[in-house]
């Protein structure tokens, strides 16, 4: 079984291929994690039996020749790629070495739904182009969530009766052992994580912790909307006076974030530690964990978050968090960009959670690694049964 993506950065998509290659691994077997080129911080992660192959393409669209090349020496029995441009390469490569007698099935993994910020000017209209182009020869289109398939099937990028929506693997028990660990945070440092702490029953009246804390976990990025958890925050202290926010995670719009701290007065309340290596016992000692996206996928932090037990609160963007709360049920939603009412949100889950911690564990354990996994071996037309192999 090969896995194709670009490299292993920090994103949600290098997290859930390494979650499949574990499955698979764990499920008998043998496993390729196929890179454009090996790098990033979650290279340390790869499972020691999980064999590493390097194109060094240095860029996807170099990586045709070596990924079909890779195929015909190889002969793996499918092949998963997951990001776009990555799909549109391996959909390529595939055909590519199909001439030379080598077919292998391959499914193609989309992790953001299409809104006009992830396909604007001339190079997403090209992009969508490619993968019109591609993604029908694909044996399967795997989708994270409702909007992401609506999308794709809206754009004509692949038709109703090849896109599966699957939710994303998470590992609950490397999510709950690491979120039992030493979180790298002063702030955190004597809180005790709620994966394993028995809550306590939601009140009128809750004993709030002297800070209540907020965290948040991903790219800084637009995508992100961190801006608008800042006017939140600023916000909410009128309320909570001593409330902060841990910021975990590194990207280009730091700098921006950092006057915008500045501007609003909140130096002493928000901390963005950047990347971490173990965010989990971070998100464990939360009182809320706050997704403020602009647009999702499927946010693997909301799931994590919510098998280490924490509240959260989301916008209610396009492939959000929505599905996984149960529609507001398990958390409160907000309208994206809407400081006020992130904000409001924000107190009223410091004050009252809406679910018991119980609860968003089980809501969590549906995307347990082998449930997604055996949703994934019946798209790709693979046996579960290591004897038929």
């Amino acid at each position: 079984m090969a896995l194709f993506i670009r490299d292993l950065g920090a994103g949600g998509a290098q997290r859930v291929i390494l979650n499949l290659a574990a499955a698979l691994r764990a499920a008998g077997f043998t496993v390729d994690l196929v890179l454009v080129q090996a790098q990033g911080p979650l290279l340390e992660q790869v499972p020691q039996d999980v064999r590493v192959v390097n194109l060094n393409a240095g860029r996807a669209r170099r990586a045709v020749k070596p990924l079909a090349e890779y195929i015909c020496r190889a002969r793996p029995r499918a092949l998963l790629s997951t990001l776009n441009y990555v799909n549109v390469v391996a959909l390529r490569a595939a055909r590519r070495a199909a001439r030379a007698g080598v077919r292998v099935p391959v499914v193609v993994r989309e992790a953001n739904v299409i809104v006009p910020q992830t396909y604007s000017g001339l190079r997403g209209a090209v992009m969508l182009a490619l993968m019109r182009r591609s993604y029908p020869r694909a044996r399967a289109v795997v989708v994270n969530s409702l909007d992401t398939r609506s999308g794709l099937i809206t754009h004509r990028v692949a038709p109703p009766e090849r896109v599966q929506v699957i939710g994303n693997p998470i590992d609950l028990d490397r999510v709950q052992r690491l979120g039992a660990e030493p979180p790298e945070h002063p702030w955190l440092a004597t809180r005790a994580d709620r994966a394993y702490a028995q809550p306590p029953a939601p009140s009128a009246h809750p004993a709030h912790p002297r800070h209540p804390t907020i965290v948040t976990v991903g790219s800084l990025s637009s995508q992100k909307d961190v801006p608008t958890l800042l006017h939140a925050l600023a916000r909410l202290r009128a309320a909570e006076p001593t409330a902060r926010v841990v910021i975990v995670g590194e990207g280009d719009e730091r700098p921006r974030l950092e006057a915008l701290v500045n501007e609003l007065g909140l130096h002493d309340a928000v901390s963005m530690p950047g990347y971490l290596a173990n965010p989990y016992a971070v998100v464990s000692r939360a009182d809320v964990f706050c997704l403020a996206s602009r647009y999702e996928g499927s946010p693997n932090v909301v799931l994590e978050a919510m098998a280490l037990g924490v509240p959260v609160v989301a916008t209610d963007c396009p492939g959000g968090a929505k599905e996984l709360l149960d529609h507001g049920r398990l958390g409160l939603l907000a309208p994206t960009g809407d400081a006020a009412a992130l904000s409001d949100a924000l107190l009223r889950t410091l004050r009252t959670p809406p679910a018991h911690a119980d609860l968003l564990r089980r809501r969590a354990a549906e995307f347990g690694l082998p449930a997604v996994l055996s949703r994934y071996l019946t798209a790709l037309g693979l046996s579960q049964d290591p004897a038929s192999r």
